[in-house]
């Protein structure tokens, strides 16, 4: 399986034979169409950069912030995203991927930031 493919499997996407399973209709080549965008994006060395670029633009706008949104307001809770400032978000696009993510390890560059500030993770 493409790596671009598997990325989207894993943020919860059902694979093609999982659709076909469950439909009796085919559904429009989506997803097929959105991977597509990923060849006319601006070529970089950072193999991260597409997969990124993918979770902000889908992922993120379209599923995590819209439960996130959904669950506060559902419990008169005010959340605000903070990570998701212009700046911040500008200023992590230019950060090359070794301080984004090692191996499994995320957000490598904010645990650094926040080692002996904040309890280590459990």
């Amino acid at each position: 399986m493409q790596p671009h493919r598997a990325h989207v499997y894993w943020n919860g996407t059902f694979a093609d034979q999982d659709m076909r399973a469950l439909l009796y209709e085919p559904l429009p080549r989506t997803v097929d169409s959105i991977l597509g965008q990923l060849s006319n994006l601006p070529k970089v060395d950072d193999d991260l950069a597409p997969f990124l670029w993918l979770d902000q633009k889908y992922y993120l706008a379209d599923d995590i912030l819209t439960k996130s949104d959904r669950m506060s307001m559902a419990h008169s809770v005010e959340l605000r995203p903070p990570f998701l400032d212009h700046r911040i978000v500008e200023f992590a696009s230019t950060l090359p991927a070794k301080l984004k993510i090692r191996g499994s390890r995320q957000k490598v560059i904010l645990r650094e930031l926040m080692k002996g500030k904040l309890p280590p993770p459990s």
